[in-house]
């Protein structure tokens, strides 16, 4: 198949499909644009009883251990995306986010012609479809830190839940909430690759598309449960000042216009 549409005069993608079987991760990428890694997803963030590898937390948990294959013009497939299927708000963002962070093909398996103005507004977020089709950078975002578990854990419900990663635009940093309950979570300069902690950044919200402020050496945020943080750190230049902060909605420091 493979060969055949090398011959082909026009563009095709090509999306191959075994499940994650066979050690696809290891010849994927010289096959197809991309391939699946696992079984077919349900709109759940740990699945269901009797096949709780295919929700949400389970399939991010597995794409974890195969990131190193997916760069430009190949990708491994983490399945359509569920967001509106009954997921809630907070699993509906972090669920674009994730696959997005990933670099995982972002496929819609959302019926469009129910689909709310809040749903529609995680489909639209252009800081993440950026990040996801940057012309750039092609590796994803890679955890720095697991959180609940030790690092490089093998855990269906409480995988990574700190990443990094770079575009054109800067450098990211997203911290998931895998708990029941609302964690503030903390970003330590120190502990993020490509960040110095000598130095000061201004902090920007993926989500709401505002600055929320200047810090050194930390950055910490109220992360709702089951939600994440979407953020990009960029240097302030020297004599930069500070924006003034007012508590937005969803708990997070939003840079008031002046």
């Amino acid at each position: 198949m493979r060969d055949a549409l090398k011959r082909q005069d026009r563009i095709i993608q090509f999306g191959m499909c075994n499940w994650g079987h066979a050690h696809v991760e290891k010849w994927g990428n010289e096959t197809a644009q991309s391939w699946r890694i696992w079984g077919d997803i349900l709109p759940q963030w740990t699945g269901h009883k009797d096949h709780i590898a295919w929700g949400v937390m389970p399939i991010l948990n597995h794409a974890l251990f195969h990131l190193s294959q997916t760069n430009f013009w190949g990708h491994a497939d983490m399945d359509m995306l569920e967001v509106g299927n009954g997921l809630t708000p907070a699993e509906d963002r972090s669920h674009f986010a994730l696959w997005a962070i990933l670099k995982s093909p972002l496929l819609i398996g959302t019926p469009l012609d129910k689909i709310s103005p809040e749903t529609l507004a995680v489909f639209k977020n252009k800081e993440l479809i950026a990040f996801n089709q940057d012309e750039s950078f092609g590796v994803p975002a890679w955890p720095y830190k697991w959180g609940v578990n030790a690092d490089w854990t093998w855990n269906q419900t409480h995988p990574a839940e700190y990443y990094s990663g770079n575009s054109t635009a800067g450098l990211h940093v997203f911290m998931l909430n895998t708990l029941e309950e609302t964690v503030t979570k903390t970003a330590v300069f120190d502990e993020v690759p490509g960040l110095d902690s000598t130095k000061k950044y201004i902090v920007h919200d993926m989500w709401s598309g505002e600055d929320i402020g200047i810090y050194e050496k930390e950055f910490s945020i109220p992360v709702e449960s089951h939600d994440i943080a979407a953020l990009r750190f960029n240097e302030a230049s020297e004599g930069a000042e500070e924006p003034l902060k007012v508590q937005g909605s969803r708990g997070k420091n939003l840079q008031q216009p002046l």
